[in-house]
């Protein structure tokens, strides 16, 4: 193989799901003006909605489907629907500070895609007091805390990942390959990173380096082109989500 390749990664949502019944049926449905992204800086009263959705990041085609989904799937059942996200994928620290806002602001439901699932249990503990039921999408928690949500709705990342490997096997040759990923620690990212390096190894690829750029595309580019330098042989790069893969792509 002459030429580079970037793999390019989504983890797939099927279906968006909202908590039937939860919101008020006095209210409306949300008009399209109020479906515009809310800014992060938005305060808790005027994010408050009959359900709140706080997704990871609102900065790729990724998670406008998903707001869209949640919105429309919301005007569907007559529930207010308002989505908000923290300033990046990687703000664990601002995302747990909505979830907490949307509390006192009191949301009567919660959609959320977490940054970290771990460090979100705090927040989704207030919420069960409060009787808020949480629906999460996009990553679960680990099974001893699934009593917290209501339900989970989207896929096994690390299934999705090894999904990425088994193309690889079926379309490559054995060869080299550099990760480009989240943010270090980040569980959604650790899985897809995980099930797609246990795929190829066991058929002879060697994983040579994994990098963070923490989601982000500019990021991307930078770790992409330092890959590319320091270890010219890698011939496949693998991003863990949309935006890393699109900055990847940009320096090749």
């Amino acid at each position: 193989m002459s030429k580079k390749l970037t793999v390019f990664f989504m983890a797939g949502i099927l279906t968006i799901g909202l908590i039937s019944g939860c919101g008020s049926k006095e209210k409306t449905a949300t008009d399209s003006a109020e479906q515009e992204k809310t800014d992060s800086s938005t305060t808790a009263e005027d994010a408050k909605g009959d359900v709140s959705g706080i997704l990871m990041s609102l900065n790729s085609d990724y998670w406008h489907m998903i707001e869209s989904g949640i919105i429309n799937g919301g005007a569907e059942q007559g529930i207010n629907v308002k989505v908000t996200d923290p300033t990046s994928e990687s703000d664990v620290t601002g995302q747990v500070a909505m979830i907490e806002d949307q509390i006192t602001a009191g949301a009567k439901g919660m959609i959320i895609a977490p940054c970290d699932t771990k460090a979100v249990i705090p927040a989704l503990e207030k919420c069960k007091e409060k009787n808020i039921p949480v629906v999460l999408i996009d990553m679960d928690l680990d099974e001893e805390n699934q009593d917290l949500r209501a339900t989970f709705i989207g896929t096994s990342e690390y299934e999705a990942g090894k999904k990425v490997g088994e193309y690889i096997i079926e379309n490559f040759e054995p060869c080299k390959i550099g990760i480009i990923r989240g943010l270090a620690g980040l569980p959604s990212h650790d899985a897809r990173a995980n099930g797609m390096r246990d795929a190829v190894e066991e058929k002879g690829f060697e994983v040579v380096t994994e990098q963070p750029a923490d989601s982000e595309r500019g990021k991307a580019v930078n770790v992409a082109e330092n890959i590319l330098r320091a270890t010219p042989d890698v011939k496949i790069l693998y991003c863990t989500n949309d935006e890393m893969a699109l900055g990847a792509y940009q320096a090749v």
